[in-house]
């Protein structure tokens, strides 16, 4: 389920900061989640645009990781 502007202004620029300095690809992913789902996409708009099947991003959530 979306969760449009959850996120407050320094929330989300601290956020966007992180995604372009942080060296860990796992980290930015997750950074870019976040990001997304605050912008009101959904689960599966998010999946498709990773490139990965709604299942693998749904279970790789569950399981507190993205499996690709």
């Amino acid at each position: 389920m979306p969760a449009p502007n959850h996120l407050n202004f320094e929330q989300k620029r601290t956020l966007q900061k992180a995604l372009k300095e942080e060296e860990n690809a796992y980290i930015r992913e997750r950074i870019l989640i976040l990001l997304l789902l605050n912008d009101g996409k959904t689960q599966v708009q998010i999946s498709e645009l990773m490139g990965v099947h709604c299942e693998q991003y749904l279970i790789g959530a569950f399981l507190g990781r993205l499996t690709i």
